[in-house]
C-alpha cells in the first residue's frame, strides 16, 4: 500500500470517528432535550389534574373495567390521564376504555415517587400525590411522543455523514498527494541520473523542511559517488599507461634478440626466419630480408626488464 493511500485512509478514519462522535452527540442531545420538553409537559398536566380532579376525592369512585386490550400494542388515542388510589384501583380516567397501568408499574411509582415508563406505545409519567387527608394517590399522565422530528434529524445526520466522508476522502487524497509531491519529484530526478553524468543534482528548494534535508542528503551522496568514480577513472588511466609502457619495452627487447638469431649462413642454407636461400657472394646481406646488419651475437637488452641488473 502506498504512503498516499495509507495517509488518506488514516485521515479518513480519524475524521470519521470525530464526525460520527459529533453527529451522535447532536442526535443524543436533541433527543434528550425533546424528551425533557415532552415530560415537562406531562408534569404540567399532572399538576393541573391534581388541582382539579383531586379537589374532592370523596366524589371519585372506582371505574368499571370496560377496557379492551389493543391488538398490536397501539392505543387508539394519543394521550390520557388516570388517577389510582392506594388500592391500585382507577378512580379517574379521561378515556374510560383505556387499559389500566399494571400493578408492578404502580408499585414502582410508589417506591420512587416519580417514574417515567412506557405504556404500550405511549410515554407515561407517574407521580405520587398526597392529599390533604393524608391518603396517597397516583397520577399517571400518558402522551404520544411524535418521533417524526427525531427521524428527520437522524436521516439528515446520516446523509451529512456520508457526504462529509466523501468530501474528506477527496480532500485527504488531494492534500496527501500535494504533501508527497516533492518525494515523487526527488525519485524522478534520482532515476534520471546516469553513471556517465554524475554532475546532476536534486533541486532542494527554499524551505528547510524534512524533504529539503532529504534532497540535500541525496546530493551529498551523489558527491561521494562522483568522487569515487573520478578516482576509479584516474586509477584505470594510470594502470593502462603503465601496462602500455611495460609492453612496449618487453616487445622491443624481444624483437632485437630474436632478429639477432636470424642471421643466415653463407653455405646456401635457408634462413631460419624467412626461409630465403642466400648464396655466397659479397652482397649476401642484400638477398636476405632478415640479415640487415645484425651480428650473430645477441645484443644486450635495450631496456632491461624490471629487477634485472644487465
Amino acid at each position: 500500500m502506498q504512503i498516499r493511500t495509507r495517509l488518506t485512509l488514516l485521515f479518513l478514519l480519524i475524521a470519521a470517528g470525530i464526525l460520527a462522535g459529533v453527529l451522535f452527540a447532536v442526535y443524543f442531545l436533541f433527543k434528550k432535550n425533546t424528551e425533557e420538553t415532552f415530560f415537562n409537559g406531562l408534569e404540567s398536566k399532572a399538576e393541573m389534574t391534581t388541582q382539579t380532579a383531586l379537589r374532592d376525592p370523596a366524589l371519585l369512585k372506582p371505574l368499571q373495567p370496560i377496557w379492551i386490550p389493543p391488538e398490536d400494542d397501539t392505543l387508539p388515542y394519543r394521550d390520557n390521564i388516570s388517577i389510582f388510589d392506594d388500592s391500585y384501583e382507577r378512580i379517574f380516567a379521561v378515556h374510560a376504555d383505556a387499559p389500566p397501568v399494571s400493578v408492578k408499574d404502580l408499585q414502582e411509582i410508589y417506591s420512587h415517587r416519580t417514574t417515567r415508563f412506557k405504556h404500550y406505545n405511549l410515554h407515561a409519567l407517574g407521580r405520587v400525590v398526597n392529599h390533604n387527608e393524608g391518603r396517597p394517590y397516583v397520577v399517571v399522565v400518558e402522551g404520544f411522543c411524535d418521533p417524526t422530528e427525531l427521524t428527520q434529524l437522524r436521516n439528515i445526520l446520516i446523509i451529512s455523514f456520508i457526504v462529509g466522508m466523501a468530501s474528506m476522502a477527496a480532500s485527504g487524497w488531494y492534500y496527501a498527494g500535494q504533501a508527497l509531491a516533492p518525494v515523487s519529484r526527488i525519485i524522478n530526478e534520482v532515476d534520471t541520473i546516469q553513471p556517465s553524468d554524475l554532475s546532476h543534482r536534486v533541486v532542494t528548494g527554499i524551505s528547510r523542511d524534512e524533504l529539503t534535508r532529504l534532497a540535500e542528503t541525496f546530493n551529498r551522496l551523489l558527491d561521494r559517488v562522483e568522487q569515487a568514480f573520478r578516482m576509479q577513472r584516474m586509477f584505470l588511466s594510470n594502470v593502462s599507461h603503465e601496462l602500455k609502457t611495460r609492453s612496449w619495452r618487453y616487445g622491443l627487447n624481444s624483437m632485437l634478440r630474436f632478429s639477432a638469431n636470424a642471421t643466415p649462413r653463407l653455405t646456401g642454407q635457408p634462413c631460419k626466419v624467412c626461409s630465403t636461400t642466400c648464396t655466397p657472394s659479397a652482397t649476401w646481406k642484400k638477398n636476405c630480408c632478415c640479415s640487415r646488419g645484425f651480428t650473430t651475437t645477441p645484443p644486450p637488452y635495450l631496456f632491461p626488464p624490471s629487477g634485472s641488473t644487465n
